[in-house]
Order: structure tokens, then sequence, then C-alpha cells
């Protein structure tokens, strides 16, 4: 439901505007051709299901360009858990990241997360492969 409310302070004269009702069921519209459009009948649409393909959660502390730097980082936060050190290439430069996983859940995610924040690494994240 709705209703109208006063005009605010110093808006002496205008009323509020109207609120445009809301339509009672959704709908949709599928245009035709051009200015030409006719209603779509959502129930009878066909519903597709594709299988969700398999992802891992990790931590990634932290990529570096000098292996060094990430082989410091690594045995740094190892206390937390295994981390890895994995090449990959970006835009033709060679990365050296820093992860721990895979996780088994959100939540072990989060909860390392913070841990790897708290060694003093802020840009740490959360990645999904």
């Amino acid at each position: 439901s709705t209703e109208a409310l006063p005009p605010p302070p110093g808006m002496r004269g205008q009323s509020a505007p109207t609120p445009a009702p809301a339509p009672a069921q959704p709908s949709a519209t599928a245009v035709i051709g051009a200015g030409e459009a006719r209603p779509i009948d959502l129930d009878k649409q066909p519903v597709r299901q594709v299988a969700v393909k398999a992802t891992t959660i990790y931590v990634q502390a932290g990529a570096f360009t000098q292996f060094e730097n990430a082989h410091r980082l690594s045995a740094r936060i190892s206390a937390i858990a295994p981390a890895t050190v994995t090449a990959v290439t970006v835009r033709g430069t060679e990365f050296f990241r820093v992860r721990i996983g895979p996780l088994d859940s959100v939540e072990t995610a989060d909860r390392t997360l913070a841990q790897v924040i708290a060694t003093g690494q802020p840009d740490a994240r959360i990645v999904i492969d």
C-alpha cells in the first residue's frame, strides 16, 4: 500500500506527486518488428538446466614478478596453512601467485582470509578457479 506524504517544509502550494500504481502481475513483451509488440506467456517458456562447472576456492595472499618475494610470503604464511607458489603469465608477464587452498567451504575461506590479512597482507583475497 502507498500513501501520499505532505510536502517538505518550504514547499508551499505544491502537492506531492502521486506514485504510479504497481502492476498486479509481472508481464513481459516481445518486440516483433519496428514498433510492434505482443505479450509473452512466461509460464510456457522453456527452462534449460545445465550442469554447474566444478570450482575450487583459494585465498590468494599475493602475486609477484620475483619468485623470491613469492617464496618469502609463502614461508611467512605457512603457519596458517600450506601455501603454494604457482607461475602464471598475464599479458606477457610472468607472475608467481601465493595461494592457500583449495579450501572446502566459503566459511573456511573467510577465516583463512582474515588470518592472512592479520599477517600484514591487506590485499589478500578469495579467488575461485
